[in-house]
């Protein structure tokens, strides 16, 4: 799909010695605005930022269905000749554009949103405390009022830049500062757990097993260079 947003001279040109058989579809932009129902400019959509932007474009590799329209369109059956060819031809091309803008919404929506600069910024300097404070009792509110940001917010912004919870990471965290510990320095696995904030040993065992896929004991056999990172921290 291409956007031309402003009068435009373009040139095809093919690099294949293959014969091409195409169909091109086009529509006045004052046309599918109204189709699409993008009159109000309040409204941030997909297919709005598609629109706004000179010679934007989007491929994507086209199902059955639409080589199937499109087929209606260089052959159509006879039935669709004489005073139905002009409805024959509207119908498979609506349907084509129908088809691409669901592909294109569905792509680009399945992305995750990006951050602003500066939301990027907060969400560094939540991290940079959380990993200057892992012995800390690091609570929500504590770490809002750390970063001068609402409790509400911090999570959202955190969950939204790594992927993660904030509990989840702490959790992590914590439990990779036992991991080096117990590989470095050998220290005994109930110090281990009390350093990943675990009371009970054996709850400590079951939550290192399921992040690494083996217990305490055997990483602290293991000794050094063994790496401690699960890979998302």
């Amino acid at each position: 799909m291409l956007n031309i947003a402003r009068y435009s001279k373009l040139r095809f040109f093919s690099q294949s010695d293959v014969p091409l058989r195409k169909v091109m579809i086009s529509a006045p932009h004052s046309w599918l605005r109204n189709q699409l129902d993008l009159q109000d400019e309040a409204q941030e959509t997909t297919l709005r930022s598609f629109l706004t932007q000179h010679l934007a474009s989007y491929s994507f590799a086209p199902g059955q269905h639409i080589l199937q329209l499109a087929e209606k369109i260089m052959n159509p059956p006879s039935v669709a000749a004489g005073p139905l060819a002009t409805l024959n031809l509207r119908a498979q091309g609506l349907d084509i554009m129908w088809q691409a803008c669901l592909a294109m919404m569905a792509e680009k929506e399945k992305q995750p949103p990006v951050l602003s600069s500066a939301n990027r910024q907060d969400c560094e300097r939540i991290r940079e405390f959380i990993m200057a404070n892992l012995d800390r009792d690091l609570t929500i509110d504590l770490i809002a009022q750390k970063v001068a940001i609402s409790a509400s917010t911090v999570q959202r912004r955190f969950k939204k830049h790594y992927g993660t919870t904030l509990y989840n990471f702490i959790k992590q965290q914590r439990l990779e500062a036992a991991c080096v510990a117990l590989s470095r320095d050998s220290i005994p696995i109930s110090q281990a757990a009390h350093l990943a904030g675990y009371n009970n040993t054996s709850t400590f065992t079951s939550a290192f097993r399921k992040l690494y896929g083996f217990s305490p004991k055997k990483m602290r056999a293991l000794g050094k260079g063994d790496p401690c990172r699960s890979g998302s921290g």
